[in-house]
């Protein structure tokens, strides 16, 4: 069992063909020295028999790295080969699955490593995320030597290597105390909206999204909120899929380089279940007006339909959904009629002065006036019932995206009419009567 409540491991080993001979003694002496550091309550590591001639990691191996809890990897300089990285490059994306990455990732140098090569090869957002990397080799002679059990550097004590693995196992063992004491403290907290299941779309691979990402999470957390899915299994389809059927409310943040994902995640809400959702985007600073423009009109109208100010903003936003749904607030009166809504230019209120007499008569409706509480409400409430499930004429995109100028007709049978002062003007006056009927 992991020390780390929410992760079924807790250290994932990722290591190179050459070497699998040096990491197994590794991994059995780590976990000698962490028996002793966590009293005895040892540590489950993940230490992968790699079967190298498949030429990419098992989906067995890929899904322990999305359960753990930290990520190990020994590095040497066939690491940046191109068939090993791909390797480690596809372990590090089903880790970034379990949350972020940032203090998660501890690097075992082989032989000497670059940072820039060890941020390539392991992208972050903040390159000072990694922990201090220890290095497990030595020089003699101008020539790098990897540190073995019984090896002993010239000039230093003898034991070089325990020493190395027991400052491996403590900076292990209070990274570990600290991811668990974090999560115990988030769950036993008491926000104003404890109660309330959120389902907080699992972020894509894009690292520039990360911080955002983890910003609305500690936010809905410290809110009291029930934040699903778990980070341990954000990758699960099924799990997606049960999270947001039991939710009230899906947020998602994207860019559009994880547009795709972006999408297939929100139809998936809308199929599974009803659910408020709130989108936020982050725009690209220098071309995101030109990459918009180069997209097909659904990919557009999906990401327009998104908020991309500020994120201070966006999480006001959500905070005020939340306290919508807590306190409701009053339900407005049981109506005998269906109401009339109707906005027009002024120009064009004489049309509107001759339409609604007949509106009544021929529809059987209540007009609203300006005086009631609830008329804004009422009305962005129908106006989204009528986009999203038109049941009577069919609503064009551009009467959808203006509706501010035209006038929206709920009749007893729940059929929708869209009217604009250009419709009342050639006397289509005829198309109340037929959805009235």
């Amino acid at each position: 069992m992991a020390y780390v409540p929410g992760f079924s491991r807790d250290v994932f080993i990722s290591y190179p063909m050459e070497a699998l001979r040096w990491t197994k003694q590794f991994d059995k002496d780590l976990r000698e020295e962490l028996a002793q550091a966590l009293s005895g309550k040892g540590l489950d590591t993940y230490f992968a028999g790699r079967e190298f001639h498949l030429g990419q990691p098992s989906d067995e191996m890929l899904n322990e790295a999305r359960k753990s809890a930290l990520f190990l990897v020994i590095l040497t300089p066939a690491c940046f080969a191109e068939d090993e990285s791909r390797f480690v490059a596809q372990e590090v994306k089903a880790f970034r699955e379990s949350g972020s990455i940032a203090n998660r990732v501890f690097p075992i140098l082989l032989k000497p490593v670059s940072g820039r090569e060890l941020s390539r090869l392991i992208p972050l957002e903040n390159p000072l995320a990694f922990w201090n990397k220890l290095e497990f080799y030595y020089e003699e002679d101008g020539v790098p030597l990897t540190l073995q059990p019984h090896s002993e550097p010239p000039g230093e004590p003898s034991g070089a290597y325990n020493r190395k693995v027991e400052k491996v196992a403590w900076h292990l063992k209070n990274r570990l105390e600290e991811i668990a004491r974090d999560r115990r403290d988030i769950a036993n907290k008491k926000g104003p909206f404890a109660g309330i299941t959120v389902v907080l779309a699992p972020k894509g691979l894009d690292p520039n999204i990360e911080n955002e990402w983890h910003e609305i999470r500690k936010l809905l957390l410290n809110d009291g909120t029930t934040v699903l899915p778990d980070e341990s299994s954000a990758g699960d389809q099924a799990e997606f899929e049960a999270a947001v059927r039991s939710a009230k409310v899906f947020v998602q943040v994207f860019t559009l380089d994880d547009m795709d994902r972006a999408k297939s995640q929100l139809n998936t809400v809308k199929a599974q279940g009803s659910v408020s959702i709130l989108q936020w985007r982050k725009k690209n600073p220098k071309f995101d007006s030109a990459m918009l423009a180069s997209l097909d009109q659904d990919d557009r109208e999906f990401c327009e339909g998104a908020q991309t100010g500020l994120l201070e903003d966006f999480k006001v936003m959500i905070r005020e959904k939340l306290e919508q749904i807590k306190n409701p607030g009053p339900k407005p009166p049981i109506r005998d009629k269906p109401l009339l809504y109707i906005t027009v230019d002024h120009s064009d209120l004489p049309l509107v002065h001759k339409l609604l007499p007949a509106a009544v008569k021929m529809a059987d409706v209540d007009v609203m006036t300006n005086e009631e509480s609830r008329r804004a409400v009422e009305f962005e409430d129908a106006l989204k019932e009528s986009a999203n499930q038109p049941t009577g004429l069919p609503l064009s995109s551009a009467a959808k995206e203006k509706y501010r100028s035209g006038a929206l007709l709920r009749s007893r049978r729940g059929s929708h009419l869209w009217v604009t002062g250009d419709t009342l003007a050639r006397g289509h006056r005829g198309d109340l009567r037929g959805v009235a009927r």
